[in-house]
């Protein structure tokens, strides 16, 4: 094996292993945003269903059977309305509320005219 056989097997031998390395360092990166990407919105989730169960447990059992639940429940009716919250919540910042839709046509908040006929009245 002569020098320029040898070089380019040792530029192989680099290539691969920054192929390896970098494909580790992909693998390893998606493996931990799976595991621990949403950390922040699950503990958010957590929170909110706590809170809520812990505002339930605050009801005599008269007031839970006029609402529809029993003390037997209440943690899942605690789970259930705190997703609903947040899924509504985040449901809400990807589509833009009522509002921000609104807005987008032209209405304002304010007023029941829209944006455009008040311009071209000042015009």
């Amino acid at each position: 094996m002569n020098a320029s056989d040898e070089l380019y097997t040792d530029a192989m031998i680099l290539m691969a292993r920054d192929a390896r390395a970098k494909f580790m360092r992909d693998a390893l990166r998606g493996f931990a945003q799976k595991v621990f990407g949403n950390l922040p919105e699950s503990m958010r989730r957590a929170r909110l269903r706590r809170k809520t169960l812990k505002e339930l447990h605050k009801l005599d059992a008269r007031t839970l059977y006029d609402i529809g639940l029993t003390p037997a429940n209440l943690r899942m009716a605690a789970f259930a309305a705190a997703d609903r919250v947040f899924d509504q919540d985040a449901t809400e910042k990807t589509t833009g509320s009522f509002m921000t839709q609104a807005k987008t046509v032209g209405f304002s908040a304010t007023g029941s005219q829209p944006e455009a006929e008040k311009v071209a009245k000042a015009a």
